[in-house]
């Protein structure tokens, strides 16, 4: 049987395109190879850059992936038969296994790096004491040197996120970080949780949380952990470093994606015609104040009820501006849109016409 490809991410600053197939190994169906392959984007070839022109690794895999590509690391999140998660860290070009993450009893919604070393990983049930709840966790993967690493053994830091109430169901956590070189402002990481409501009342059936953080403060607090590796209670990093924004509908809330260009990020709105854009530059915030039509969140709060019993209150101070898009753009899709520091970026999904591209400044 040939190889079916599961998933692929580029890297056009490196000619990079990297590719993951799947196959069932013969005479063990329950057991498939993944093999990794380095091609070139423009020759569709193999990777001048990287030794070998394959790294194939053997396991219960099922196909089902996630690919980051930074630097010479290539992480990839498979699904396995016997619920368990491997996250499989590549050196492409030295054709080189760093390590193997193996999670068990547990779900990785996602994950992404934070710098040249670190991987941040997003997992719905860490055992803090006798609780479980979502977690951030950091781990260090240039440092790892063993090929197959438990999960709870070598993490740098664990980021606890907001507890949600009994009758709220995490249905999917997603994260987004912007890297971007270390001599500018910085970048954003965005975390996204959406649930749906179980409970016996008449609440909204489905409710979301968005946190944004400065990825370069999760960096100084991992980085500060590699004497003594820390759990860190939301209570301790989340209300002043955070700005955490959540909404409520009755009917089904479709994931979109949120759009990170260094310190800014457009988000969903209740309004197709309205895109929510937050900045976070000290700088730009500081030229701000005084400003009548500028709009500047120093504390946010979710009440009590809508995700937690007890209400959240994040004090990351930010610009926030609703923006309303001209006619052009009126079917903006936030799956396929971005943002920049100019402006808006985007495909238009009218049902009525060709599917086209729209740019709107901000």
């Amino acid at each position: 049987m040939s190889p079916s490809l599961v998933g692929f991410q580029i890297d056009p600053f490196q000619d990079l395109l990297i590719a993951v197939f799947m196959n069932t190994c013969p005479g063990d169906p329950g057991h498939s190879s993944c093999q990794v392959r380095p091609l070139s984007m423009t020759g569709g070839k193999h990777s001048s850059g990287a030794s070998e022109s394959s790294c194939t690794l053997l396991g219960d895999y099922e196909e089902e992936s996630i690919i980051h590509i930074n630097g010479d690391l290539v992480t990839i999140l498979v699904q396995g038969l016997s619920v368990h998660q491997v996250i499989i860290v590549w050196d492409w070009k030295a054709a080189k296994l760093k390590t193997q993450l193996h999670f068990t009893q547990v779900l990785i919604f996602d994950l992404a790096f934070l710098s040249d070393y670190l991987l941040c990983v997003l997992e719905d049930r860490f055992i803090s004491g006798t609780t479980k709840q979502a977690a951030l966790l950091v781990y260090d993967v240039k440092s790892t040197t063993a090929e197959i690493v438990l999960h709870d053994s070598n993490f740098v830091a664990a980021f606890l996120l907001p507890d949600c109430s009994d009758d709220v169901d995490i249905e999917h956590i997603s994260l987004q970080v912007d890297l971007v070189p270390q001599s500018s402002s910085g970048g954003l990481a965005a975390i996204s949780l959406f649930g749906r409501y179980t409970g016996n009342g008449d609440g909204p059936a489905f409710r979301t949380l968005d946190i944004f953080v400065h990825s370069s403060f999760l960096v100084r607090c991992s980085e500060a952990s590699y004497d003594r590796r820390r759990i860190i209670p939301w209570s301790e990093w989340g209300p002043f470093n955070t700005h955490a924004v959540s909404t409520t509908s009755s009917d089904y809330i479709e994931e979109q994606p949120i759009s990170l260009s260094g310190l800014r990020a457009s988000a969903r709105s209740t309004s197709e015609s309205i895109v929510r854009v937050y900045d976070f530059d000290p700088l730009r915030i500081g030229r701000s104040r005084g400003e009548e039509e500028i709009m500047i969140s120093d504390s946010c709060h979710v009440p009590p009820g809508t995700w937690n019993k007890d209400g959240i209150s994040t004090h990351l101070p930010c610009l926030v501006s609703e923006v309303e898009l001209p006619t052009t753009l009126r079917w903006w899709n936030p799956k396929y849109g971005m943002i920049c520091e100019l402006g808006l970026f985007s495909a238009i999904d009218d049902p009525s016409a060709d599917v086209g591209f729209g740019w709107f400044g901000i």
